[in-house]
């Protein structure tokens, strides 16, 4: 083997690497490594001082404050997602970015769905069987 196909197989072996744990931080959400060792992020916010990850978290009570909201959606269609908000005192631009949070953490939207299919099936049960008119 000359060295020419030894350079190009160590190439191809960092290439394939490097691809593999860019896919594999993109999946999980964390920030890219050149963005690690550099220090920077696209998701940084520099006037709060939180960057990358520390943004996207999404705290237990700010989790249960979505929730709310969205319940409250689903057991009264015509309400407006304005009205909802309000109703959790807090801005639709904040919660808008809580929702941007929660809908970038894969567990976190499953546990928000099966919470929320829980519900509707709660709120179909206690509706009871449709009445026959005639």
């Amino acid at each position: 083997m000359s060295r020419v196909e030894a350079a190009i197989r160590v190439l191809v072996l960092m290439v394939g690497t490097f691809v593999a744990t860019e896919w594999l931080h993109y999946r999980l959400g964390t920030p890219p490594i050149f963005e690690m060792l550099a220090g920077w992020s696209r998701n940084s916010d520099p006037a709060s001082g939180r960057h990358g990850n520390d943004a996207d978290n999404v705290t237990e009570a700010e989790f249960q404050t979505y929730l709310r909201v969205l319940e409250a959606m689903q057991a009264d269609r015509s309400l407006s997602i304005e009205s909802a908000v309000a109703a959790e005192r807090i801005a639709l631009g904040r919660f808008r970015d809580l929702e941007r949070r929660v809908q970038r953490n894969e567990g976190l939207i499953d546990r928000a769905r099966h919470i929320l299919r829980e519900r509707a099936e709660s709120l179909w049960n206690a509706r009871g069987a449709p009445l026959e008119h005639g």
